[in-house]
């Protein structure tokens, strides 16, 4: 599979209740190995009002270093700042209003993490519901 894409794969975790979840494809990598992670959203009304109907930029990726004090953050999705158009007043919208949507990255490339061997907490934020934590070790 191609990384990154916004498709749900067989891995992709299924949510029932408003949040972002996320896993890894496993807890090691050799060198030079794709890092892949799997992650969902699903928003409702308030929400969806709340972020102007575009919700990637709330959904941040990190790995903060468990043996060195470093932190890698990046939106879940890429674009420029040029790309993200917010509409002056989105409309009221009922809470039981759903919306979701998937992603699936290479966490090496996505967030420049070192080629280095190393172990990592890995997290996904979306206002207040953050993932619990994930182990990561690249290995050489």
């Amino acid at each position: 599979m191609e990384l990154p894409n916004y498709e749900e794969h067989a891995d992709s975790p299924k949510l029932d209740k408003v949040g972002v979840a996320a896993k890894l494809a496993k807890p090691t990598y050799a060198a030079g190995e794709p890092v892949a992670l799997y992650g969902a959203y699903l928003i409702d009304g308030p929400f969806i009002q709340k972020c102007h109907d575009d919700p990637w930029p709330w959904i941040l990726v990190l790995a903060l270093g468990r043996d060195q004090p470093l932190i890698w953050v990046k939106s879940a999705r890429d674009y420029a700042a040029a790309d993200v158009v917010r509409p002056e007043k989105v409309p009221p919208m009922s809470p039981s209003v759903r919306q979701g949507a998937y992603f699936n990255l290479d966490l090496r490339k996505h967030l420049g993490l070192p080629e280095q061997p190393g172990r990592y907490w890995i997290l996904v934020a979306m206002s207040d519901h953050v993932t619990d934590k994930m182990s990561l070790e690249l290995k050489k």
